[in-house]
């Protein structure tokens, strides 16, 4: 089974509006990428026992939509998790929870399938740092099905740039999900992004179909100009609150070993280094040590 798409965002929190910032990606990326799940919802609500783990047996009949709205919240004592069906009234009494004591949220859509349990659908979710709470991870998973079809990507891209142009992000993404919160480099070098989040502005943890990087390294690459002029990317921008949004080839199915090593060897100069070792499929990880480059250039 082929890996699922992932969009993903590094925030540091004091550095933005972080309740508009969750806003916009929650409901941005809700509604590009959850296929009509939260519309058919509102017609064919689930029973409030429908979540997959709270009972046995089926959740419902095949083709029905499903959700869940899960969260973790810091209170005056202690760390309050929740679980919940997804409807109108959840996702209200969600989204009044965007804000700095906000530690961790996930909004699941699917269908039900065949055997009456939940497809593998989408999730959009932010976690925050476990090593820095001014940190979080924004991250969508997308069914890479679903991801092939131009339109789609278009409508996933759109969602992230809304996002992007506002909260200066340090990082982000879009391509394959190996591991959660991970680029694929950083997972090729088995690396955990959380143990050194504050170097993320100054040293780019990846790159991918679409690279997000921020405002210091891409200066340090060149800038506008020399991204734009490197012939690794089909746009280059610069976001309006700070960074760089570097999209690879128009087509994600287009996004093959050539076109990453244009990527790799455009940024390299700014990559963490070491030999990627795990996770290297389909050509996404260009099989170098970003070092090699770094002393040629230096």
């Amino acid at each position: 089974m082929s890996a699922p798409i992932a969009a993903q965002l590094r925030v540091q929190k004091s550095r933005c509006d972080l309740p508009t910032v969750l806003e916009r990606w929650f409901v941005g990326m809700r509604d590009a990428i959850g296929d009509g799940v939260p519309e058919a919802l509102k017609i064919q609500p689930m029973h409030p026992d429908g979540l997959e783990y709270s009972r046995p047996g089926t959740v419902g009949p095949a083709g029905s939509p499903w959700g869940m709205i899960s969260m973790r919240r810091r209170t005056a004592r202690s760390i309050r998790k929740s679980h919940k069906v997804y409807s109108p009234a959840n996702w209200v009494k969600f989204t009044q929870a965007f804000d700095a004591d906000l530690l961790s949220g996930d909004v699941h859509l699917s269908r039900i399938d065949a055997t009456g349990r939940p497809e593998r659908g989408c999730v959009v979710g932010m976690e925050t740092s476990f090593t820095d709470p001014d940190w979080c991870f924004l991250e969508a998973i997308i069914p890479v099905d679903w991801f092939a079809v131009p339109d789609n990507q278009a409508r996933t891209l759109a969602a992230m740039r809304a996002v992007a142009e506002l909260c200066d992000p340090a990082y982000g993404q879009v391509g394959p999900l190996l591991e959660i919160h991970r680029s694929a480099l950083e997972g090729a070098l088995a690396h955990v992004p959380d143990f050194d989040i504050a170097e993320h502005r100054t040293t780019l943890h990846g790159y991918a179909w679409l690279t997000v990087c921020s405002q210091e390294i891409g200066d340090q690459l060149g800038g506008l100009d020399g991204l734009a002029g490197s012939g690794a990317f089909v746009e280059a921008t610069k976001l309006a609150a700070g960074g760089y949004w570097l999209l690879a080839t128009h087509d994600y199915g287009d996004y093959d070993l050539a076109a990453a090593t244009k990527v790799f060897t455009t940024v390299a100069r700014k990559l963490m280094t070491g030999m990627p070792r795990f996770a290297i499929v389909d050509g996404i990880v260009v099989a170098r040590d970003a070092a090699e480059l770094q002393d040629i250039q230096n």
